[in-house]
């Protein structure tokens, strides 16, 4: 069978060879045949776009379950070491076990920071500016017709839906 893209080649050189054919009804049917075997190819494409889009669902959901299943073992696993942690300070040990050892040791990376005022009672030397467009109010402008030389406003995108 022959492709969606052959089809549609086949369809425009058709019509585009035969503008003005004396016997409509010969033009009719073939243009009709051709329209029928796209049809029937696109009808395979949302076949298998639904088949695609169903498994996609389904691994999504055992995404869901499995990041469920690991969070749940994640804290699981924290607050193991917490009582750990608290246990080996308790009996004012560094570390314990015999072949697998737990060992109480500083975290790395930085060093941990508290500001003691709101960021913006800091010195200005001591503060970072985030500028950003205010993508609202610009949108807003352009569609009230204001010229902005700045932004423009594109066109929407288009999409598929099967069903």
């Amino acid at each position: 069978m022959a492709k969606l893209y052959e089809l549609v080649a086949d369809l425009q050189a058709f019509v585009e060879e035969n503008e003005g054919l004396e016997d409509e009804q010969i033009y009719k049917d073939t243009l009709e045949g051709l329209q029928g075997e796209i049809d029937d190819k696109i009808e395979q494409w949302n076949r298998a776009i639904k088949n695609q889009e169903a498994e996609r669902d389904a691994l999504k959901s055992e995404y869901q379950r499995l990041y469920e299943r690991y969070k749940a073992q994640d804290a699981q696993v924290s607050r193991m070491k917490d009582t750990l942690l608290m246990y080996l300070r308790a009996m004012g040990r560094k570390e314990g076990g015999k072949v697998l050892m737990a060992k109480i040791v500083k975290n790395g990376g930085a060093q941990p920071l508290e500001l003691l005022c709101q960021p913006e009672e800091l010195p200005k030397a001591f503060r970072k500016v985030k500028i950003e467009a205010d993508n609202t109010a610009i949108r807003d402008a352009l569609a009230a017709g204001k010229k902005l030389k700045f932004a423009r406003l594109l066109e929407r995108g288009e999409h598929i839906k099967v069903g």
